[in-house]
């Protein structure tokens, strides 16, 4: 007995639905290829080690201001693409060794 709701059942028939299912996904494997592509030179791994220190990381937010709001928004991206990388490390497409050193170079720079 099928449990999903006629509405659920009919959205996955529909073909347009399942195109656009597929065109995400592969967009997804994309952006995550092209963020494997940039971590295989120095220069991309010194750029995502930059991009993720201008976030803020490790650093608190708060300011007591409106300011905050601003800080938080940069700390945002850098766990966008910290997301990215912990999905490629899942995924094998880059060792978790590799990450933990995007991760404490991160660290490192940022404490200076």
């Amino acid at each position: 007995m099928n449990d999903k709701p006629k509405v659920a059942q009919m959205r996955e028939s529909d073909p347009e639905v399942k195109d656009r299912v597929k065109l995400e996904i592969l967009d997804r494997k994309r952006e995550l290829h092209d963020l494997k592509e940039i971590l295989s030179t120095p220069n991309g791994k010194r750029f995502i080690r930059r991009l993720l220190e201008h976030c803020n990381l490790y650093t608190s937010t708060f300011t007591g201001t409106s300011k905050t709001y601003y800080l938080d928004g940069k700390r945002d991206v850098g766990h966008w693409i910290l997301a990215d990388l912990q999905t490629l490390a899942e995924s094998g497409d880059i060792e978790l060794s590799e990450l933990v050193q995007i991760m404490l170079n991160v660290n490192i720079h940022s404490k200076r």
